[in-house]
C-alpha cells in the first residue's frame, strides 16, 4: 500500500509534493508475527534453485506503470471509512480470511479471499466458490510456529485439496506466502516437491520486514528469478526484528518511497501491500501504521496516497472562506506539532517550511474568491505564530506573476489546461444527460439564452 500506492495530487510553486489517504477494516484477525533471531538483510546474498518449482506460465501481467498495484491489507471489520483508502492506486484488498468487508465490492475493490491455515479450513471451502471472487490467496508464514505454521508436505495435501480445484472455476490462486525467514525459500521448494506437478500457483506470494530497500528488492527479484512467476508482496514494512535501530517516520515514508516505486516499474510484481492499515500493529514498529488512534490516516498513509497537500490545501481554503484568520496560525501549529500548545516541534525543518509555504501560496492564490482583506488577515496570523527559523527559510524573493508578452501564451496555455482538468468532465457529464433528454436540449437553452440578453439590450438601448 503504498503509493505511489495509494489520489490527486496538488502541486504548488516552491513546495514539495507531499502525500496522505485512508484506511478500513475486516473481521478476520491474523495472528501476531513471530518475532524472530534472523537477520534479512542477509536474504539478498543467499541463493536458490528452482528445480523443483511448477513450470513456467507467465513472466509478467500486470502494467508497469504501477496504476491500481496498491493493495490493502485490512483487518479491521467492517468500517463505513474504508472508502477513504480507495484510490485509482489501491485496487485490492484482502483480510487474512475468507470474508471482505461488507462495502469492499461497492467501494471498487477486488477482494481476495485466504486459506490462512487450519483455522479457517472449513469456511474457505464452503465459502470460495464458483463467482464468489477472482483470486485467492493460500497460507499465511506456514514456515512460523506462531502462523499457520505447516509442514510442506501437508501443505501440499491442502493445496490439492482446495486451491488447485479452484482454477477450473475461472480462480487465480496464489502460493503460500512464507515470511522473509530464509527458510521460506527452503519451505516453498520442498512444498513443490511433495506436490509433485500437482500445485499450479498462477503467483507467488511473499511477506518481507527488514530495513533495507536494497536487500528488499534482491529479496522481491530472487523469488522472481526462482519461480519465475508474477510476485505478490503481501505484507512489507520497514521492521528489524533483530532489535536494531528501526528508524524515524522520515526514514520509513523514505522507504516506502523507494521500494514503491521500484515495484511499479516491476512488469512481475503485479500487487504490494502495506502492512500497517490497522490500529493494533502487534510487534511491528508502530510508525508503520497507516492510521491514527481515531481511526484517521496516518502521516505515513499520507506519504503512500500522496494527498497530504490536497488536504491541508483544502482545509487553509476552508479556514480563508470561514472568515477564521487565527485559526490559519492554528493551522500551521496543527501540522508541525504533537499538540497544540507544544513548544517544539515533531517534524523537520523542511518539512516544517514546506508546510507553512503551503499555507501561504494557498492563501495568496485565494484571494480572488475571498478578497483581500480575509488574505491580509489570515497571513497575518500564520506570520504571527511561525516558528523563527521557518519565517527565516521561506521564499523572500518576488516572482514575477505579471503577464508580459513573454509569458502570456504560456499563461493562457496553463490556465486553459487548469480549466479544462476542472470543468471539462462535469462539462462532458451535463453535455451527455442533457443531450439523452432531448438532443437539441443544450443548444436551445443557449439560444433562449442569447436572445434573452438581446431582448433586455434593446429595450435598455430604448
Amino acid at each position: 500500500m503504498s503509493e505511489t500506492v495509494f489520489g490527486v495530487t496538488t502541486r504548488l510553486q516552491s513546495v514539495n509534493e507531499v502525500s496522505m489517504a485512508n484506511v478500513a477494516n475486516t473481521d478476520y484477525t491474523p495472528a501476531p508475527i513471530t518475532t524472530s533471531t534472523w537477520s534479512d538483510s542477509s536474504s539478498s546474498t543467499w541463493s536458490s534453485t528452482s528445480s523443483s518449482a511448477p513450470a513456467a506460465t507467465s513472466s509478467a501481467s500486470s502494467s508497469s506503470s504501477g496504476s491500481g498495484k496498491g493493495c490493502l491489507a485490512w483487518p479491521n471489520g467492517d468500517q463505513s471509512y474504508l472508502g477513504d483508502y480507495k484510490t485509482d492506486k489501491t485496487s485490492l484488498i484482502y483480510t487474512w480470511g475468507e470474508t471482505a468487508p461488507s462495502n469492499a465490492a461497492s467501494l471498487g475493490f477486488t477482494f481476495a479471499p485466504q486459506l490462512w491455515g487450519y483455522s479457517n479450513e472449513n469456511a474457505f471451502a464452503s465459502t470460495v466458490v464458483a463467482g464468489y471472487a477472482k483470486y485467492a490467496l493460500f497460507l499465511n508464514e506456514p514456515n512460523e510456529v506462531g502462523q499457520s505454521n505447516i509442514d510442506a508436505t501437508t501443505a501440499a495435501g491442502l493445496w490439492k485439496q482446495y486451491m488447485e480445484p479452484l482454477k477450473a472455476l475461472g480462480y487465480q490462486v496464489g502460493s503460500a506466502a512464507t515470511s522473509s525467514n530464509p527458510n521460506g525459500m527452503t519451505w516453498t521448494q520442498d512444498f513443490f516437491t511433495a506436490c509433485n506437478g500437482g500445485c499450479n500457483p498462477d503467483f507467488v506470494a511473499v511477506h518481507w520486514y527488514d530495513i533495507s530497500a536494497d536487500g528488499f528488492m534482491a529479496y522481491v527479484e530472487q523469488w522472481h528469478t526462482a519461480f519465475n512467476l508474477p510476485i505478490w508482496v503481501t505484507e512489507f514494512a520497514y521492521q528489524d526484528f533483530n532489535g536494531n535501530d528501526q528508524g524515524d517516520l522520515a526514514t520509513i515514508q523514505s522507504f516506502m518511497g523507494e521500494v514503491t516505486a521500484w515495484m511499479d516499474q516491476q512488469d512481475y510484481v503485479q500487487y504490494y501491500c502495506w502492512f500497517g492499515a490497522m490500529l493494533d500493529m502487534q510487534n511491528v514498529n508502530p510508525l508503520n501504521t497507516l492510521m491514527n488512534p481515531d481511526g484517521s490516516p496516518s502521516d505515513l498513509d499520507a506519504k503512500s496516497r500522496k494527498a497530504e497537500t490536497g488536504w491541508l490545501v483544502l482545509a487553509a481554503c476552508t479556514l480563508l472562506t470561514a472568515n477564521r484568520p487565527p485559526c490559519f496560525g492554528h493551522l500551521y501549529r496543527y501540522v508541525t506539532r504533537p499538540e497544540f500548545n507544544a513548544s517544539f516541534r515533531n517534524v523537520s525543518l523542511e518539512a516544517a517550511v514546506n508546510r507553512a509555504a503551503i499555507i501561504r501560496e494557498t492563501a495568496l492564490k485565494s484571494t480572488i474568491f475571498v478578497g483581500v482583506p480575509r488574505v491580509i488577515l489570515s497571513l497575518a496570523a500564520l506570520h504571527d505564530t511561525l516558528d523563527e527559523d521557518v519565517k527565516a527559510s521561506l521564499r523572500k524573493k518576488t516572482t514575477q506573476r505579471l503577464a508580459t508578452p513573454e509569458n502570456i501564451e504560456a499563461t493562457v496555455t496553463r490556465g486553459k489546461a487548469l480549466w479544462d482538468s476542472i470543468y471539462a468532465p462535469h462539462a462532458d457529464k451535463l453535455h451527455g444527460k442533457l443531450g439523452a433528454y432531448h438532443p437539441d436540449f443544450i443548444a436551445f437553452i443557449i439560444q433562449a439564452y442569447v436572445q434573452k440578453t438581446k431582448i433586455k439590450e434593446i429595450s435598455a438601448a430604448h
